[in-house]
């Protein structure tokens, strides 16, 4: 049994979350290029909060792609063993 739920996707949302991610992409570009010594040390601790962040969503994508890929690969596997007994299985017509 496969369980998929669709939702609809809240598209301002989306526009914002979009935005700000590009945003603290920018800004951490634009801080990385700037010599060490020239960045203020509010500003590390932000890059390494942000760093961890990102490191953690990263993991944690990476988990649930791992889960989609065998809970997809199970489904296709049973959808190949229900049309292989179909076909070996005598019709009665």
């Amino acid at each position: 049994m496969i369980d998929i739920e669709i939702r609809k996707s809240n598209r301002i949302k989306d526009f914002l979350h979009k935005i700000y991610n590009k945003l603290e992409e920018l800004i951490f570009s634009i801080v990385q290029k700037l010599p060490e010594h020239l960045i203020p040390h509010w500003l590390m601790d932000w890059m390494e909060q942000y760093l961890n962040k990102r490191i953690t969503q990263l993991q944690q994508e990476t988990i649930k792609q791992n889960w989609k890929n065998i809970y997809l690969q199970k489904a296709v596997t049973e959808i190949h063993n229900r049309q292989q007994d179909t076909k070996e299985a005598p019709s009665d017509d």
